[in-house]
């Protein structure tokens, strides 16, 4: 979903949305807490032989390289310049930091240059023309450059493959002027079964694969996971690609009625478990939608903001919404302002923990069970890595209700360091247990007898 030159077209089943957006809550997938309960899902094995990532200017690596391997956290839609009376900057979006912007449509490509130089951040540019690859060719703040947008999803269903053919003439103009950048889609989070061909081929179809999943709607979101939960389609992205391309994952930062669908504004730990959830599973690169500000209310969207405002004044002659641009409440500026700062949290978390992400998944069994989930059949997920400094075992509870976890090894676990998350964890018989809490999340350091 995005707000760009002109609206694109988003064709929605919102049947296939409320699908996407159950989980797999209900009586069905309730568990026996009184035993401990494995599922294959628990445990996710990507990038066995390293993983696939670009460097700042979106030139492709597998290696981790700490003086190039670049893990983009970005948002939409950064804005630079005055409109409606309000002057814009790239930077709270610095010092909230975020590395990546992708700006607004209408901000010129010079100015949008010009910020992201002034202050350190990279730009995917979206829908470009000739003019502006041309303007963009060689300048170091450039990651890539966004086309076509949930093409997967288009009416009838034959255009699905008519908009690739079109991607594909588009994508080789940019590269006749710079052959070096990625360039891309964002595109719907999966499909139904009648869809799964087009969808799969469209993430083959850019240098990088990009789509959004937004679960939180509704009175209650009890889980993000579920036949369409972020990790779910995070992994058939993966195994569309072969593990070969980056995947940068769209995450929730907003709520709104936009195109009739109740999203919500996710709560802290909810956000903090989708990004680890997208990570976990696969994903190369965290973008948030989206930046609070008349480009969002224009689109039926309350983002996040440091200063968000109940409404900005400006309306747009291209909008995506046929009534007056969307006003905040005060519960929704609250809510919009505590998730930016949650959100500048987890930027400094993520940014910390570049190398693991850029590393490849350990070679190493080991076994995960669970007990006491009410929701999900699998709600901890997680990722064993390996980096130049050691082991890290991350982990996340994709369920809104509290699980107990214990991970053993083949040899004794005989020390664990915390680098993330406050949850309380102990060693057990020489092996990691405790309890994660509704959407919690940890990063620990491991120390085995034999390594």
């Amino acid at each position: 979903m995005s707000f760009l030159k002109s609206p694109p077209s988003l064709i929605v089943s919102l049947g296939f949305v409320a699908l996407l957006l159950s989980g797999c809550s209900g009586p069905g997938a309730t568990l026996d807490d009184a035993s401990w309960q494995m599922s294959r899902d628990t445990i996710q094995a990507p990038y066995r032989g390293g993983v696939p990532h670009t460097d700042a200017q979106g030139r492709p690596r597998v290696a981790f390289d700490p003086d190039h391997s670049f893990l983009p956290i970005g948002i939409y839609h950064g804005l630079s310049g005055r409109y409606g009376g309000i002057d814009y900057s790239f930077a709270p979006l610095a010092a909230a930091g975020f590395n990546t912007v992708v700006a607004w449509g209408d901000v010129p490509t010079n100015v949008v240059l010009e910020a992201a130089e002034q202050h350190g951040l990279q730009v995917i540019i979206s829908l470009p023309r000739d003019d502006e690859v041309l303007l963009a060719r060689d300048h170091a703040q450039v990651l890539g450059f966004d086309i076509d947008h949930e093409p997967s999803v288009a009416e009838p269903l034959s255009e699905v493959l008519a908009r690739l053919e079109r991607f594909e003439a588009r994508r080789a103009d940019i590269r006749a002027i710079d052959p070096n950048r990625v360039v891309f889609t964002v595109d719907y989070p999966s499909a139904p079964a009648a869809r799964l061909d087009g969808w799969e081929t469209w993430r083959r179809a850019g240098d990088v694969t990009s789509f959004w999943n937004y679960p939180i709607a509704g009175d209650q979101s009890p889980s993000i996971g579920g036949p369409f939960g972020v990790g779910e389609t995070i992994s058939q992205a993966v195994g569309a690609v072969d593990a070969h391309k980056p995947i940068w994952f769209v995450a929730q930062a907003f709520e709104g009625p936009v195109f009739r669908f109740d999203w919500r504004m996710p709560d802290p730990a909810q956000a903090r478990a989708m990004a680890y959830a997208a990570m976990i599973h696969g994903a190369t690169g965290l973008i948030w939608f989206s930046y609070d500000s008349f480009v969002t209310r224009n689109g039926a969207v309350i983002g996040i903001s440091p200063t968000p405002r109940p409404d900005y004044d400006l309306v747009l002659d291209h909008a995506l919404t046929v009534d007056e641009p969307l006003r905040a409440s005060a519960r929704q500026i609250e809510a919009s302002r505590e998730l930016w700062g949650a959100v500048t949290t987890f930027n400094a978390e993520f940014a910390a923990q570049r190398e693991l992400w850029l590393s490849p998944t350990a070679a190493l069994d080991y076994q995960v069970e669970h007990r006491g989930a009410r929701t999900s059949q699998a709600p901890v997920r997680t990722q064993l890595k390996q980096t130049r400094e050691g082991l890290y075992l991350v982990a996340v509870n994709v369920d809104g209700d509290p699980v107990d976890f214990r991970v053993e090894f083949e040899t004794p676990v005989t020390g664990i360091l915390r680098v993330a998350g406050d949850e309380a964890i102990q060693i057990r018989d020489g092996m990691i247990t405790g309890t994660l809490p509704g959407f919690g999340s940890f990063v620990l350091k491991l120390t085995l007898t034999d390594r």
